[in-house]
């Protein structure tokens, strides 16, 4: 399920159908608030039906999550022994506020130990993107 259909007040509805009649050449509009369950780029669908005709038509929807990104370098020094495997548990710790399903983790290994400074000395500080006020 890609949303949930809610009320005014934020609750969630569990009848997702709603029924109208509209007459011939007439044009009737039908309100749905949704509430999207993860972000991405999430189809929608809306279809309509009478006794002898059916008609449908699926959009796509580009959810983003709000909040605020959160960034986490962590290097480590990891001493081979000089045997042919080397077992080193790390614990990833995502924060409690994080929106589901926006979780990203990149892990690289270098052999030298300022390898991810200086590949990546460009993105030592982020600027602000978006709009033009930035």
């Amino acid at each position: 399920v890609e949303f949930t259909v809610v009320d005014e007040r934020n609750q969630t509805v569990q009848d997702r159908i709603k029924k109208t009649s509209i007459g011939a050449d007439s044009v009737k509009k039908q309100t749905f608030l949704l509430k999207p369950n993860r972000s991405g780029n999430l189809p929608l669908t809306v279809s309509a039906k009478s006794a002898t005709e059916r008609d449908a038509v699926q959009k796509i929807l580009r959810v983003r999550s709000g909040g605020i990104q959160y960034y986490r370098n962590e290097a480590r020094f990891i001493e081979v022994d000089g045997s042919t495997q080397n077992f080193n548990d790390i614990q990833l710790v995502i924060p409690r506020p994080a929106t589901s399903g926006t979780e990203n983790i990149t892990f690289s290994v270098e052999g030298i130990l300022l390898g991810a400074a200086l590949t990546n000395l460009d993105k030592l500080i982020r600027l602000p993107t978006g709009c033009g006020e930035q």
